[in-house]
């Protein structure tokens, strides 16, 4: 009997793969991101580089895991997840959308400002809740409740 942490053979199969393509993912991300600097491009700060990157290898990974069926387990946390996520992407959309309206840049130079950042940030955590509410939803709906 599966515990709510526990994933049949078939979810960690699935999991594996998503971690393997999340690693090339970031390995990726990362050989464009220094051949942009070669090229003098400064798309933003280091720090605002090294998050985004980081959030963007999450929701790639988490974006496949939730499509394949294996980002959840058998439990009922996915509720916990969904609302972690979706409340952070709210607050931080509802904050950006405040600072735009008082004036704040989203580019600055060519490069992006904190609230730039933030707005990715927004859109990456968006997604992933989003995605986990319509894939529980469906299987709600499949399950027949």
């Amino acid at each position: 009997m599966l515990t709510k942490w526990e994933f049949d053979e078939r979810q960690l199969y699935i999991r594996g793969q998503v971690f393997f393509h999340g690693f090339i993912s970031a390995l990726l991300l990362l050989l464009f991101n220094a051949f942009l600097h070669s090229m003098g491009v400064v798309w933003a700060s280091g720090f605002h580089q090294n998050i985004t990157i980081m959030a963007l290898t999450s929701t790639i990974a988490s974006t496949e895991a939730i499509l394949r069926g294996a980002y959840f387990g058998k439990g009922k946390s996915r509720w916990t997840v969904i609302a972690v996520f979706g409340s952070l992407s709210l607050m931080l959309w509802i904050l950006n959308i405040q600072h735009i309206l008082q004036g704040s840049a989203v580019l600055e130079n060519g490069s992006l400002t904190q609230d730039g950042f933030s707005l990715i940030l927004a859109a990456l955590f968006s997604l992933t809740a989003l995605l986990g509410l319509l894939k529980e939803l469906m299987e709600r709906r499949k399950r027949g409740e």
